[in-house]
């Protein structure tokens, strides 16, 4: 079985950071856990910054939204830079950096579904979200990230117990897959001729974090105690 191991990069690609996981009864104790940051391929990055580079651009900004939205996801990322950043004319928008970011997860680019692994463990506090997006960024290029992966996978199992710990990383496992068969569909729908230049109806009906809201304290928690079967 292939291996499937959430943005804020207002800060540097490459670092170590704290994580703090908040939880109380059946999960997990508040910890401190070191997670390797995704270090960027020769290719993303060359693909950000010549695409970053069109944001900062004001001759070249319209551009950005025209070709990001017709199916280019280093271009969906950018433009998430661009309104995170409020870069060349751009407002911030965090809700808006934030959607397209998911696009371009949506779309199997690793930094994007990094970005979404940050947002999930800074802002939203859902360490278990984080680890679907952390296990799917590194099932996408970036082999850095697995030992960060099977690190928090023995802590949460430590943290819980083996069986409800062997529990609740099925399920992240689980909905893992679901994204990566989800993203695999989006991009054999975008090989197709006709559909690119029609990102929008096909991510955004196969975007990856749309039914994310299921998976709140309640999902988990059942998961946690065996009273909702996987999947």
């Amino acid at each position: 079985m292939e291996q499937i191991l959430k943005i804020k990069i207002y800060k540097s690609y490459y670092f170590l950071f704290i994580l703090t996981l908040f939880f109380c009864s059946s999960k997990l104790q508040a910890k401190e856990i070191e997670l390797d940051e995704l270090i960027l391929t020769k290719k993303e990055k060359h693909e950000i910054e010549n695409w970053t580079t069109k944001c900062r651009n004001a001759n070249t900004a319209t551009d950005v939204i025209r070709d990001a939205f017709n199916g280019d996801r280093a271009g969906l990322y950018a433009l998430g830079m661009c309104y995170a950043n409020g870069w060349q004319g751009f407002v911030i928008d965090i809700e808006k950096a934030n959607f397209c970011f998911s696009l371009s997860a949506s779309l199997g680019f690793a930094p994007a579904l990094d970005q979404l692994k940050v947002i999930y463990l800074e802002d939203k506090r859902d360490p278990y979200l984080a680890m679907v997006y952390l296990n799917l960024a590194a099932s996408y290029g970036h082999s850095e990230l697995v030992p960060s992966y099977h690190k928090l996978r023995s802590k949460l199992i430590g943290f819980t117990g083996v069986e409800k710990g062997r529990r609740i990383t099925q399920e992240i496992e689980r909905i893992a897959e679901e994204k990566k068969q989800l993203i695999s569909k989006n991009l054999t729908e975008l090989k197709n001729p006709k559909n690119q230049k029609y990102l929008n109806p096909i991510v955004l009906q196969g975007n990856i974090s749309r039914s994310d809201f299921i998976y709140n304290d309640e999902y988990w928690e059942s998961i946690i105690d065996g009273e909702r079967a996987h999947g």
